[in-house]
């Protein structure tokens, strides 16, 4: 009995042993992440940031955090512009070096955004999910449409597009027709004849 109740405490205190080694691990674990984190100063390169949000939380964020920095950058007398930003911001984009000195001396709103937007679609940043890809792949192939030729797009705005992006562009193709501000137009979005009207016009 003497020997059994020896070896029990043995294996309890043998048992208490290791907890107490594993409780020190975990805590020297917990120190060394702690240190890591005090250093995330030291190396920001470490450290990622996440924001979730929604599709419209998104575009939100996007005009009234960056858009107003993003069209400093091609201001000169803007309080928020950086010089160099603008520029450094097209090599980002993969824009060649003329290509990056061009974009830095627009100064037309419309324009910033049509080359940003030239540039995105040249760098393969943007792209579909796999199984979009597929889709069109499949679609594209019941069309019977030969590949081995080039192709103008167009996109055809409709939708939430037409309540902020293109609702100006609606605005300003209808009173180019007679049509003055206030006015009823015809539809809120430009029809689609004058789409096929820059294909017979080659663009």
């Amino acid at each position: 009995k003497n020997q059994k109740k020896k070896k029990m405490m043995n294996n309890n205190n043998s048992n208490n042993e290791e907890n107490e080694m594993e409780d020190k691990q975990r805590d020297g674990r917990g120190k060394t992440n702690q240190n890591n984190y005090d250093n995330d100063d030291e190396n920001d390169y470490d450290k990622t940031n996440v924001l979730v949000l929604g599709g419209e939380q998104l575009r939100k964020y996007f005009l009234r955090q960056y858009q107003p920095r993003m069209l400093a950058a091609h201001d000169p007398k803007h309080p928020l512009h950086i010089p160099g930003l603008a520029y450094n911001w097209a090599l980002r984009l993969g824009a060649r070096h003329h290509e990056a000195e061009t974009f830095a001396s627009l100064r037309v709103e419309r324009d910033v955004w049509d080359y940003v937007s030239a540039l995105l679609a040249r760098s393969g940043i943007m792209t579909f999910q796999p199984w979009i890809v597929r889709d069109v792949m499949e679609f594209i192939k019941s069309s019977e449409l030969p590949l081995d030729g080039r192709y103008d797009a167009m996109h055809v705005r409709r939708g939430d597009k037409l309540e902020m992006e293109a609702a100006g562009e609606v605005r300003e193709y209808w009173m180019r027709r007679g049509y003055r501000e206030g006015d009823r137009f015809p539809t809120n979005y430009i029809p689609l004849e004058e789409y096929l009207k820059r294909l017979d016009d080659g663009f």
